[in-house]
């Protein structure tokens, strides 16, 4: 327990560097074993709107006005008992933290197999922030069309941009925007 704390310390400094300056944050609210995301939003500095999931069928984002204003949701996951937003709001944010089981230093993210973050983020400009333990960076992992990349991954370790390191998984997207772009310089 006392290493997952200090793991938790290590990537909350990371993740305030990398929130700093933000007016909106979307977070997900962390159950066990995963990286904290409540000292993260605790520490956040008076002023950032935050926004939370709502846990549905369909994506779903609520403002987050404090531990108090949580209630169990599907699978244990706290959520917010307050007004719902609809997914629309995820656009104001300027930095989205996201959950995830494992990830490539490419960006592609291994997430639950539902698609749930996938939807949400679709059309969103935000900073795509994925929180995970250093172990859970791999070589490789299967990617499809409708997967959207992550910007950053912060472990305990590291901090790691992602376009630095673009993977192979994403490639095809990239030839695709490519191939776009080509035809619209032709034309």
């Amino acid at each position: 327990m006392l290493e997952h704390a200090a793991a938790d310390r290590a990537r909350l400094e990371r993740l305030l560097e990398l929130t700093d300056g933000a007016s909106s944050v979307a977070v997900y609210l962390s159950v066990e074993p995963e990286p904290d995301t409540l000292q993260f939003i605790s520490s956040l500095p008076t002023g950032v709107r935050v926004l939370v999931p709502y846990l549905s069928a369909s994506p779903d984002w609520a403002e987050y006005s404090g531990p108090d204003s949580l209630k169990p949701g599907p699978h244990g996951i706290p959520q917010p008992d307050g007004r719902r937003l609809g997914v629309e709001a995820l656009a104001d944010a300027d930095v989205i933290v996201l959950p995830g089981l494992a990830a490539t230093r490419g960006g592609t993210r291994l997430g639950q197999g539902g698609g749930w973050y996938d939807r949400a983020l679709v059309g969103t400009k935000g900073k795509r922030v994925l929180l995970l333990n250093h172990d859970e960076i791999v070589d490789q992992l299967p990617s499809e069309p409708w997967d959207l990349p992550v910007d950053v991954i912060v472990t305990e370790k590291e901090t790691i941009q992602a376009r630095d390191f673009l993977d192979g998984s994403h490639s095809l997207l990239a030839a695709a925007k490519s191939s776009r772009a080509l035809r619209l310089r032709a034309a």
